[in-house]
């Protein structure tokens, strides 16, 4: 067995790499004497649904232009997608051996949110009205609906149960993993805490009301010049008196609230530890009508009340009872959450992404059966993005790299950003040292590190270069560093890299991000003014993408370059807010349900050619008859215009979703009338993301096994085109995050480095074993967690922060902001921009995740009346952190640049109009209106077998048995759903199923494809059990392999791929094909002609053309209880059984 690492650096070819190697496998033998692999052994995945999509598309391509045309052909039958569908595909395959039933529905992330929420909640509810005076007195008892912004506010402690609950299953932690961790959580929080003290509260109460007492004394003497007992501690002067007397109103408020339980058992136990935290620290907020303490009341605060308060606070027995408390509620609430979680799933017959993964884990580890199998299916694994796994995943891939021959893994450490969704860098790291260093029985990988930059020019490669190259001292310089390819020589010069600065700190700290969004909008005002050189022309504003550390930063970018006339898109837009959104909308919405009114009337205010487009309302609203009005808009369907759109709703449930996506916005001639709309190229982008959303439907629904229908994708495009993340913006500047900019690339990329803010440690943490195995990831992993009481009191700050597991979360969390500036500052092609709110860069979050001496630069100063101070040949000073071998003292790399200092001072003159358009290309092209029905189309690249016509097709058709009496008497409205149902429970290892486990599958199917009305689980359970008869009678010694993948060119060169309902494979080699039909009617015969006749010779050619032997081709109709044989004429002579059924039926 092979392991290959390939170390992919932004920009490099990682995709190119992979699909080279992908195609060499399947073309070429990796040793001699060996055949090339078959695309069905490869298993091949990525971190997401597009990535996938985007790798089969590639590999496919790849494969063409190298000449394997069989391989390209076939490449749908490799097991490519995400972890998540690999993992599915798995379960499904091997449920029963798991000892559940195959057909649990997963649930999407949406539902799966909304199924665990509840669960949590219910869990917290109950455990909130038992401990809200903990909760209070820790300040966890925040709600999730006014909670303010990060680090304001009291904590939502039901958020920090979802995370504890997320990180536990995440890294296969179980009941008895998470109890001792609330209790080493405990010990190690507790550890950090001064020895335990008495509880000293009252103590602490009497001398602040001393204090309290001694000032008002002083006050009254200096008032009434009345001497003070025997040496006082301050003496109130004139000038100080008005802040003592608003003083004292704040001091008298605080000391109320503190005695307002003090009739109580337990006075204090609701008065919270950060109320005691302002007695230690004497910061005491000023009360209505009062003030902030000033210098004469702390010169008594703090050498009284403060200092016995601080000296005491971390070690009272009453604060280290609470913390204990905390920490076991809070795991408790997610253990019992988790188990009520299970519950809800088992009582809904569902399971989620995680549960796939956890039981293909589970079956990868203890079934010899699956083991074998895969060992004898699959040859090839490639693992891309590896550095997103989640330890759950690598888990999985170390299992499966056991059983294949070769692993290839792709990815890169410095792109690793994706820890807040339960990925470990470091465990990747860990794992990558493994590999390379040989220390696993897997063998020492052999690496390849990709050193070519296919992104960038020579400017800002330089400057990503320099300064990762010292960011990430700790890795061989060579896998941070690119160089410009020779194919890449011609545009090295094209480009710069600048950095902007606003060129004052007014606003100090506080004000600094908001000057940073100020400044980038400045900076591209001024950059579209200069009009820098890009290969293909100057720069325009749909070059320039800014990237921005969140989403309020976005929305504040956004809203400066429009009050500027700048276009700008945020990372999310509305995909249905637009006109050709509405229009798509309402065409899916009557291809749904031609009677949706709503809809219809939609379309004919969208369409001005529509002969009711000015009168529909008026129409309508003279109809005093109600049901005649309710009946009126169907006459709109009878103008031209709708005429394509009425008859694509006929037969809308037999295309996938894309096709139909692309059928409606034919039907209503959208290209054409797009044309005349301003900015058509964005309204063309606009069709493309929908219908993009749409296949990412149809993968969803696949992967959860739920139906694609019309209406589901209806559904789905109303939830998902709402919040589509933009990619690119015609003709305007797109602003995104920086983890939204992944895998992307832009001319010209403007980089906001805001300030850096301290949020406090970690919370919660997972504990790798302390000595790391490889090959057993998830091996004694455990949890930490240290809650967050009192986060912004130094004293406790500074205990926790001596902590190992607190210090290791910090400098985590320090490596993955510069990981993620890293992949923000490699998406540039040619212009490389960095924006920062302080004129010299102070507390930039790259600076401080990194070096507070990184980077350093001079400013330029302004001439009078100019708002910006330019110097075109400043430098940046990036400090040199990689070791030279000498005594470590290298100079700093000096860097040319070109540095922009902003004025931000310059009036506000309301929002300017909008820079024009640049001219449409599109606009001027000759889009014609679609074609009318007869004219003559081009054969389509692909098609699907059961689109197939049956005209023109010859062949005998005969029933051969008659397996009982019909199952139901008719058909009826939404047959395709019992056609669905029936489908799904046939393609169950049937025989293969207890009686139980068939009933429990029945009665899901039918739930899920809404078709209790019309069969019950006792039918299906009949049928199927007909069926497995018949065959288990007619053809004994068969193998019965159901959903088998197809795919085929036929002579017109046109590619098919679908799936066969079930294959009978004989002991002779020959195959019999089967498909389900759940016709119900009294001319069966009649039925396959006209409709399945195409389809079947479609399969025919496949099978033959694989070479492979077609001995039969049945159809089983289950809810007639018959079998009918057909025989495509032109084969061999006629079948006996067709012959022997003359006489029969």
């Amino acid at each position: 067995m092979s392991v290959h690492v390939i170390t992919a650096s932004a920009g490099s070819g990682k995709t190119y790499r992979l699909t080279e190697v992908l195609s060499q496998r399947l073309s070429q033998p990796a040793k001699p004497g060996e055949r090339p692999l078959r695309a069905s052994e490869v298993i091949a995945t990525t971190f997401t649904v597009r990535a996938a999509a985007d790798l089969v598309e590639k590999t496919q391509k790849r494969l063409l232009d190298d000449g394997n045309i069989a391989a390209a052909e076939e490449i749908s039958t490799a097991l490519i997608g995400t972890i998540n569908s690999m993992s599915g595909r798995l379960v499904t395959d091997y449920a029963i051996d798991a000892g559940f039933s195959p057909e649990l529905r997963v649930l999407d992330e949406t539902e799966q949110a909304s199924v665990f929420a509840a669960a949590v909640d219910e869990v917290v509810a109950e455990a909130e009205a038992t401990h809200r005076d903990l909760l209070l007195r820790t300040g966890h008892n925040g709600s999730p609906d006014d909670q303010g912004s990060w680090g304001h506010g009291p904590i939502v402690w039901s958020r920090l149960v979802k995370a504890v609950a997320e990180a536990a299953r995440a890294n296969h932690l179980g009941e008895d993993e998470l109890r001792s961790s609330a209790c080493a959580s405990a010990e190690l929080y507790l550890s950090a805490l001064p020895e335990r003290r008495s509880d000293e509260r009252q103590t602490w109460r009497d001398c602040l009301a001393s204090d309290i007492e001694e000032l008002r004394t002083a006050l009254n003497s200096a008032l009434n010049d009345v001497p003070q007992p025997a040496e006082p501690r301050v003496t109130v002067k004139k000038g100080s008196i008005a802040n003592v007397e608003g003083s004292l109103i704040t001091l008298d408020r605080f000391l109320r609230d503190l005695d307002s339980h003090a009739e109580e058992a337990d006075p204090f136990t609701l008065i919270p530890w950060s109320t005691w935290a302002k007695v230690a620290e004497a910061n005491y907020s000023p009360a209505g009508g009062g003030k902030k303490p000033g210098k004469v009341p702390l010169e008594i605060l703090e050498n009284s009340s403060g200092p016995l308060v601080s000296d005491q606070l971390l070690a009272n027995s009453a604060f280290h009872d609470d913390i204990d408390a905390l920490i076991n509620l809070v795991i408790d609430t997610a253990i019992a959450s988790l188990s009520v979680y299970e519950e809800q799933k088992n009582r809904l017959g569902v399971m989620d992404f995680v549960d796939q993964e956890v039981r293909a884990l589970h079956l990868l580890q203890s079934n010899e059966r699956m083991r074998s199998s895969i060992a004898s299916r699959y040859r090839l694994l490639a693992v891309d993005e590896f550095q997103d796994s989640s330890p759950i995943q690598l888990a999985i891939f170390m299992e499966l790299a056991d059983l294949v021959d070769e692993v290839i893994w792709v990815g890169d450490r410095k792109q690793a950003i994706y820890g807040f969704r339960g990925a470990d860098p470091d465990l990747m790291n860990e794992v990558f040292s493994a590999l390379i260093n040989g220390t696993t029985d897997l063998g020492t990988a052999t690496s390849e590190n990709l050193g070519a930059s296919w992104r960038s020019t020579d400017a800002p490669l330089e400057l990503s270069n320099t300064l990762f190259g010292q960011v990430f001292s700790d890795q061989p310089i060579d896998e941070v560093t690119l160089s410009i390819p020779p194919q890449r020589e011609h545009l090295r010069s094209i480009g710069s890299r600048e950095l902007w600065v606003p060129n004052s700190d007014k606003g100090k700290d506080a004000q600094s991000d908001s000057r940073m969004v100020r400044t980038i909008a400045e900076g591209v005002t001024d950059l579209l003014k200069r009009s820098p050189q890009l290969p293909d022309g100057p720069v325009s504003q749909g070059d320039i993408a800014v990237l921005m550390r969140t989403n309020t930063q976005v929305a504040s970018v956004v809203a400066e370059l429009r009050t500027r006339g700048i276009r700008a898109v945020g990372s999310t837009t509305d995909l249905l807010s637009t006109r050709e959104g509405q229009f798509v909308a309402a065409g899916l919405a009557t291809v749904v349900d031609p009677d949706d009114s709503v809809a219809l009337a939609e379309l004919v205010t969208l369409m001005p050619d529509h002969s009711r487009h000015d009168t529909w309302f008026e129409d309508t609203a003279r109809i005093t008859d109600k049901e005649q009005r309710h009946k009126h808009p169907q006459e709109w369907w009878h103008d031209p215009t709708l005429t394509a759109l009425s008859e694509l709703a006929v037969n809308a449930a037999h295309r996938s979703s894309v096709e139909l996506l692309l059928a409606i916005i034919d039907a209503l001639d959208l290209p054409q009338r797009i044309k005349s709309w301003t900015t058509p190229e964005s309204r063309l982008a606009t069709l493309d993301a929908l219908c993009q959303i749409a296949g990412e439907y149809e993968d969803a629904a696949h992967q959860t096994r739920m139906p694609v229908t019309p209406a589901g994708l209806l559904d789905h495009l109303k939830e998902a085109a709402t919040a589509y993340e933009q990619t690119s913006a015609h003709d305007a500047v797109l602003v995104t995050t920086m983890h939204q900019s992944k895998g992307l690339q832009w001319p010209v990329v403007v980089v906001g480095l805001p300030i850096h803010k301290d949020y406090g440690h970690r919370e919660i943490n997972v504990e790798k074993a302390p000595i790391f195995d490889a090959r057993r990831p998830l091996a004694n992993r455990s949890l930490r967690y240290l809650p967050g009481v009192l986060k912004n009191y130094a004293p406790l700050k500074q205990r926790l922060g001596e902590l190992d597991v607190v210090s290791r979360a910090q400098d985590a969390e320090d490596r993955e902001t510069a990981r993620l500036l890293y992949v923000a500052l490699t998406r540039a092609e040619c212009h490389s921009i960095m924006a920062f709110g302080d004129p010299v860069g102070r507390l930039n979050l790259l600076s401080a995740s990194v070096d507070d001496e990184l980077l350093q630069w001079d400013v330029p100063t302004a001439t009078d009346g100019d708002s910006i101070a330019v110097n075109e040949a400043g430098t940046i000073q990036i400090a040199a952190r990689r070791r030279t071998g000498d005594d470590g003292g290298a100079n700093p790399h000096t860097l040319p640049i070109r540095i922009n200092a902003y004025s931000l001072e310059s009036e506000d003159n309301g929002e300017q109009s909008l820079e024009p358009s640049a001219p449409s290309f599109y606009a001027a092209t000759d889009v014609p209106a679609r074609r009318p029905a007869e004219t003559p189309l081009h054969r389509p690249a692909r098609f699907t077998a059961s689109g197939v016509p049956s005209d023109g097709v010859k062949a005998d058709v005969a029933l051969i048995a008659d397996l009982g009496e019909p199952l139901v008497a008719k058909g009826g409205k939404d047959w395709d759903r019992i056609g669905d149902a029936v489908h799904a429970y046939l393609g169950l290892p049937l025989s293969r199923l207890s009686h139980e486990a068939a009933s429990e599958a029945a009665e899901r199917i039918l739930s899920r494809w809404d078709a209790g009305r019309v069969l019950t689980p006792e039918t299906l359970i009949e049928l199927g059990s007909r069926w497995t008869g018949w065959i288990a009678s007619t053809y004994p010694d068969a193998e019965v392999v159901t959903e088998s993948p197809i795919a085929w060119r036929n002579d017109d060169g046109q590619v098919m791929e679908g799936w066969i309902d079930a294959r009978l494979v004989l002991p002779s080699g020959g195959h019999i094909l089967i498909d389900h039909k759940s016709y119900p009617g009294a001319d069966p015969i009649g039925h396959i002609r006209e409709n399945y006749l195409g389809q079947l010779a479609s399969y025919k050619g496949a099978v033959e053309s694989a070479g492979r032997i077609l001995s039969r081709t049945v159809i089983h109709l289950p809810l007639l209880s018959k079998v009918a044989l057909v025989r495509i004429l032109g084969t061999s002579d006629e079948d006996p059984a067709i012959r022997e059924s003359r006489t029969r039926y």
